[in-house]
């Protein structure tokens, strides 16, 4: 009964709710205070946790292409918006911040030296909460509509970037276009670059 009285159950880390190890009914008060060790029971310690990644062999020989909001040898193309550089933590230079309004774009021109499908992305911050914290745009391939709704999801604030989902495209031989078009009257993203390859 003393311990019961002054124990304080509360938890130095977030974590599931401890199990009981006591042997009482399921109901019993004592069942609130008698703990097995949980599996995070040794990673609060004033040491480095490290943590390796392994190379899937499958992917060991792809690579990634950066192409820049903010370089005009890159962007073929743009509406309304602006290129910024208000928000901490883009790649280039600054970034493309569409307009509050539909019909906003931006183009990209890259060169491919061989056709084939490529994964593409975007990265990007979105720091409104309307139309369900999402901004979608349109997203075109040489012309060809890819997908009509093409999800930048909310990002907490304009300063934290993330990659949109990955889209597999078909890529001709030399000069291709990739663009986002705005189609959602409360605005788009803030963009950073385009993403080939993953």
């Amino acid at each position: 009964e003393y311990w019961r009285k002054r124990t304080n159950s509360k938890w130095d880390a977030t974590a599931q709710p401890a199990r009981s190890s006591h042997p009482c009914s399921p109901k019993s008060k004592w069942t609130r205070y008698t703990y097995t060790r949980q599996d995070r029971f040794n990673t609060i310690t004033g040491y480095y946790i490290y943590t390796t990644f392994e190379t899937v062999p499958e992917e060991a020989h792809l690579k990634t292409t950066i192409y820049e909001a903010d370089n005009s040898s890159d962007v073929s193309g743009h509406g309304d918006g602006s290129f910024v550089n208000g928000n901490t933590g883009y790649s280039g230079s600054g970034y493309y911040n569409m307009e509050d309004s539909t019909g906003d774009y931006l183009e990209f021109n890259i060169t491919m030296a061989e056709a084939g499908m490529q994964p593409i992305s975007f990265r990007y911050s979105n720091g409104s909460k309307k139309n369900n914290g999402n901004r979608p745009c349109q997203l075109w391939v040489n012309g060809n509509m890819i997908q009509a709704v093409y999800d930048f999801k909310y990002t907490i604030k304009a300063a934290s970037w993330k990659y949109s989902e990955l889209v597999d495209v078909m890529l001709d031989v030399g000069s291709n276009t990739i663009k986002l078009l705005l189609t959602d009257q409360d605005g788009g993203p803030n963009i950073d670059h385009l993403r080939i390859g993953k």
